[in-house]
């Protein structure tokens, strides 16, 4: 039952070091981050919009590569509101990201908006059905009133209107790639996803922190009550408790200490060139200075844990009991001669031993032993293992006559 005790701590403590590491690495952050006024202001929709517009070259050669991942129709939808606009970007944004050549900078995508946009536009009205004259009124009334173009794409033949339309398709491609079209609308599809997912990992942080201070403490109450019986058993467990936490929490700490004076974003170009260019506009959130707090205060609190953990498991030594000899008494067992140790260590001194055989019994005695045989008291001096004992060859007949035993006892 012990044993299965103890087993059952060790498997719950393996599971509570990381929750007591993660409890603490999440409070210290709500704690200090989540409370900073500068790095907050990075958190708000304006903040988040301007760096997808920076991002977006990137994120469009990953929609391009995935065309049927379930973000990139969102990406589509927040870029272009009017469906044949989202269409024609989708029959033509293949070529546009080829065009950029690999650089996937707003720069990049600028020039080749400039020189590539006008051709494969003319391209686009070219491949329309041709308009009939109501068809074409419409269509200029439409572009006039910059109302969604629906259905009403078609071929103009009318150079001027043909122009017209060329110039309409352009413009809306230009502005939506160029984050034109996300700044006129911040509760566009795309800012609204970026900005959910920064809620969600904030609000997963916030209860990670309100919750995890619970789990941890469970967890150690029952393990002490598995395994802890005395003083020192709990100074022994709390303590490898805490110094384990201790020391892995200053691994972590050391890592983002790490991480925050590295250079990152050359690490992340090199090592992951396409996904980079989408995360390095996100990477100015982590020069705010909260961060380098949050750093230094991990390094204080898991030092602490690891401090406290060494001061209870050197209690827990000094607590365990001394294994010094102490004397061994002889007692010896009814029936036997009485001996009495007078040395030191209770084993090798010589005693004294006075062997009273004078009253025998060897059945029931009905009668006095004749004088001659008799057994007289002696006194020996002998080691503790040695003691005067009836001599082996000494017979039942020879201490009593059978005249003074009973006939029971010789049945018996």
């Amino acid at each position: 039952m012990r044993t299965c005790s103890i087993i059952t701590a060790v498997v719950l403590s393996i599971i509570a070091v990381p929750m007591i590491i993660g409890s603490i690495l999440a409070n210290s952050f709500t704690t200090i981050v989540l409370t900073d006024e500068s790095f907050v202001a990075q958190l708000n929709p304006q903040r988040i919009q301007a760096q997808v517009v920076e991002a977006l070259p990137a994120i469009l050669n990953s929609v391009v590569a995935n065309p049927d991942d379930a973000d990139a129709t969102d990406i589509y939808t927040g870029l272009f509101p009017d469906p044949t606009m989202r269409a024609i970007a989708r029959d033509q944004m293949p070529a546009l990201v080829a065009g950029m050549q690999g650089d996937f900078s707003v720069t990049s995508l600028t020039s080749t908006l400039d020189t590539m946009l006008p051709a494969l536009m003319e391209q686009t009205v070219d491949a329309a059905p041709p308009c009939t004259a109501d068809q074409e009124s419409a269509l200029v009334t439409i572009i006039n009133t910059k109302r969604d173009l629906g259905d009403a794409l078609c071929q103009p033949q009318s150079p001027a209107t043909r122009q017209l339309v060329i110039t309409y398709l352009q413009d809306n491609i230009r502005a939506a790639l160029t984050g034109e079209t996300l700044s006129q609308n911040p509760d566009n599809p795309l800012t609204t996803l970026q900005m959910r997912d920064v809620n969600n990992a904030v609000t997963s942080i916030t209860q990670e922190a309100q919750q995890g201070i619970i789990w941890p403490v469970v967890l150690v109450v029952i393990i002490m009550a598995l395994a802890v019986r005395s003083l020192r058993g709990f100074c022994g467990w709390m303590g490898s408790l805490t110094l384990i936490s201790g020391g892995a929490g200053l691994a972590i700490a050391a890592l983002g200490q790490s991480l925050l004076t590295m250079n990152v974003a050359a690490e992340l170009a090199k090592g992951m060139p396409n996904e980079y260019q989408i995360i390095a506009p996100f990477l100015t959130i982590f020069d705010s200075a909260a961060l380098d707090t949050y750093v230094q205060w991990l390094f204080v609190i898991f030092g602490g844990c690891a401090a406290a953990g060494g001061i209870c498991i050197i209690m827990a030594l000094v607590l365990a009991p001394n294994k010094r000899e102490h004397s061994v008494g002889v007692t010896p067992m009814p029936g036997t001669p009485l001996a009495q140790t007078s040395g030191s260590d209770g084993i090798t001194a010589p005693v004294p031993i006075a062997t009273n055989t004078g009253a025998i019994r060897i059945g029931i005695v009905t009668g006095e032993l004749p004088p001659e045989q008799a057994p007289t008291a002696t006194t020996a001096t002998t080691d503790a293992h040695q003691f005067a004992t009836t001599p082996k060859n000494a017979t039942t007949s020879e201490l009593a006559p059978p005249s003074s035993v009973s006939g029971d006892d010789q049945r018996g």
